[in-house]
């Protein structure tokens, strides 16, 4: 899998198109998906950095596109 396909998962939930990082079963829904989607090449640890990171930094309706943009920059890949 890839990013693609981590949005294309994403974009099948309601509100597809923005991220709430005010609801914890959408943060697990994304940790979820990417550990998926890569397996093991990100840790546990730093997917829920790299979440909570990109909740800070991404204002407003949090726009899934830009979520998804700021995770693979936090993530490095």
């Amino acid at each position: 899998m890839s990013w693609d396909d981590v949005d294309n998962k994403l974009k099948k939930g309601v509100d597809a198109g923005f991220v709430s990082c005010s609801e914890s079963y959408e943060k697990a829904y994304i940790k979820k998906t990417i550990q998926e989607a890569f397996g093991k090449k990100f840790s546990s640890d730093a997917i829920d950095r790299a979440i909570e990171s990109c909740c800070d930094s991404v204002k407003g309706n949090r726009p899934r596109d830009k979520f998804l943009a700021c995770m693979k920059e936090k993530l490095g890949s």
